[in-house]
């Protein structure tokens, strides 16, 4: 593939970071500076479902697409490096922490929590479609944490801080109140792995200072605007998919469907759509009819009517 060949002599592997479907991701140290740590995603040049041509030429894609934009986009995770040797494939990336989908397992996030996640996660979508490319698979899954999360709460300490909050006000309802104001910045606090910023200025000015909380990953699924239209593939996850993934063709706009699924998975902790079969999601996209309701999460129906305008 004419990737470099010495992987062993630049890094030393030291833990399993993850698994997934077509490789490890393992934690990784220079030899030359301990110290410094990286990511290194392990791809073998077999796999089981396509042949030794097909696999390479889905890697050799897979880095083009990463590399284009590496480097062009602090939103996306730094490709560092390329290595390989006779069997296996390295890619060497900044090192993370966590995605995002384990960093909510404790239950869904705060509003300020998640509008700081999804100022990355549609800066990420935008920097990738200024370069004709579809990231097609948006997905916690796929967005990496920057900084070691902060711990998340049990589910009743979380609870009994929301409850600390007027039901159904706007985030600025009770700002005049001091102890009102305190008891929601502390549950903002307790249920967010990253830091903080509500106003878009100031997620700009935190950024541009310290780097985004999350970055993207993971472009195996991405399509070049060329490939969208001349019809592209269906890969990705079908319980983000936008309702023109299901025909024939489609476009950018499906990440900014996924990003609008991701951010309700973000503040209610569940799907808007329940079905996990790929024929059965389509007939449940009805006009306003989103996973029941948003009982059980966090925010309330005023703070809903913020963010979409649902007609009654």
């Amino acid at each position: 593939m004419g990737f470099r060949a010495d992987f062993n002599s630049q890094y030393s592997l030291l833990e399993v970071l993850g698994k997934g479907n077509f490789g490890v991701v393992w934690l990784a140290a220079s030899r030359h500076d301990p110290s410094h740590q990286v990511a290194v995603k392990i791809l073998p040049k077999v796999r089981e479902d396509k042949s030794r041509e097909e696999t390479l030429a889905c890697i050799k894609r897979e880095v083009a697409l990463w590399g284009s934009l590496s480097g062009d986009s602090r939103y996306v995770a730094q490709l560092l490096g390329l290595y390989e040797d006779g069997g296996s494939v390295y890619l060497v990336q900044q090192r993370c922490y966590g995605d995002l989908a384990t960093a909510m397992q404790s239950g869904p996030l705060s509003e300020p929590c998640a509008a700081a996640i999804m100022w990355c996660v549609l800066s990420a979508i935008r920097d990738c479609h200024d370069h004709h490319l579809a990231m097609v698979d948006v997905k916690p899954q796929n967005f990496l944490l920057t900084s070691p999360p902060l711990a998340l709460p049990a589910a009743e300490a979380r609870a009994e801080a929301a409850a600390s909050v007027e039901a159904g006000a706007p985030p600025s309802a009770k700002a005049g109140a001091k102890e009102g104001a305190g008891a929601r910045r502390e549950a903002a606090q307790c249920a967010c792995p990253v830091p903080l910023l509500l106003a878009p200025e100031h997620q700009a000015a935190h950024t541009a200072a310290h780097g985004p909380c999350v970055v993207a990953c993971d472009f195996g699924c991405s399509l070049s605007y060329s490939e969208l239209m001349r019809g592209g593939r269906h890969g990705g996850s079908p319980i983000f998919f936008a309702p023109e993934q299901f025909s024939s063709s489609y476009g950018l706009g499906v990440d900014v469907w996924a990003a609008g699924v991701m951010l309700y998975l973000l503040l209610s902790g569940r799907y808007p759509f329940w079905d996990c079969k790929r024929e059965d999601i389509k007939p449940g996209m009805k006009p306003y009819e989103v996973g029941g309701g948003v009982g059980g999460c966090w925010w309330g129906p005023r703070t809903w009517m913020w963010y979409v305008n649902v007609p009654h």
